[in-house]
């Protein structure tokens, strides 16, 4: 995979997610790949710091590229929310 140069505006973004005191760890984990995807390291260094595998950086680096931040994000599938009756017409 080719690697992307991050523009100055994507790399705030991650950076402002990782600096996040109360944030989803996951998605700060995700974005730290990228940044170090990003600046050239290679994938054995950050599977070291990260403690991930290939899997894990190929995913999250593609789907960045694809959809930038909003990418990084995980959905989860599932029943959706049900509201209870007695808030219905609330």
């Amino acid at each position: 995979m080719q690697r992307t140069k991050l523009t100055i505006q994507q790399r705030a973004e991650l950076e402002a997610v990782m600096r996040k005191r109360h944030g989803n760890a996951a998605l700060v984990r995700r974005a730290r790949c990228v940044v170090l995807w990003s600046d050239g390291e290679r994938r054995v260094h950050i599977r070291t710091k990260l403690a991930c595998n290939d899997a894990f950086v190929s995913k999250w680096t593609a789907a960045f590229e694809a959809q930038g931040l909003a990418g990084l994000v995980s959905v989860h599938p599932g029943r959706a929310p049900k509201i209870p009756h007695c808030l219905h017409n609330t």
